[in-house]
């Protein structure tokens, strides 16, 4: 948890959705922020939110298993056009989306095309409120949004493209 990740939004958004207890918030890893975060979340009486411990990559992919929504946040702050790797291991693994990225990631284009969940500006906790309660209210498509997520990925970031697409970068033609 770093400070460009800008996970108090995060807090906010779940502090607010107190009201629906079968939404709850997974915090997993370490890092610079997790204190104040733990610190925010007490001080805020938010009970719908779980911070566990860092997760070997070998132990990554049950823990996904277990997850109904692929949830990342990138501070409003950010000025580049980053995209979360969260977004591919979450599309690999047929998670739904829910992003809350600054508005230059490229992470919203590929989610939007994709069609595999949602994602929002990080500048306001009223959208990434309504953005939780939208995907709440439709969880009934969570398994088609992580289909779709999955079938995008394997067609756009498989190791095969990837290796075609630096290849005509470096030929500087279309390479069979």
């Amino acid at each position: 948890f770093g400070p460009t990740q800008g996970l108090e939004l995060v807090i906010e958004v779940a502090r607010r959705l107190r009201d629906i207890p079968e939404i709850h918030f997974l915090f997993v890893g370490e890092g610079t922020e997790k204190g104040k975060l733990m610190r925010m979340s007490k001080e805020c009486g938010v009970h719908n939110v779980t911070f566990g411990p860092f997760v070997p990559p070998r132990e990554y992919p049950a823990l996904l298993a277990q997850m109904d929504v692929g949830l990342m946040c990138l501070a409003s702050t950010n000025t580049t056009a980053v995209v979360p790797g969260k977004l591919f291991g979450y599309m690999a693994a047929g998670l739904p989306v829910l992003a809350f990225l600054q508005k230059q990631s490229e992470g919203h284009r590929i989610i939007t095309e994709a069609n595999c969940g949602y994602s929002i500006v990080s500048d306001s906790v009223d959208q990434a409120q309504a953005a939780v309660r939208k995907m709440f209210q439709e969880r009934s498509r969570l398994k088609e949004y992580g289909n779709r997520g999955r079938e995008y990925a394997a067609s756009h970031f498989s190791k095969e493209r990837c290796i075609g697409q630096i290849e005509r970068l470096i030929v500087g033609r279309n390479v069979s």
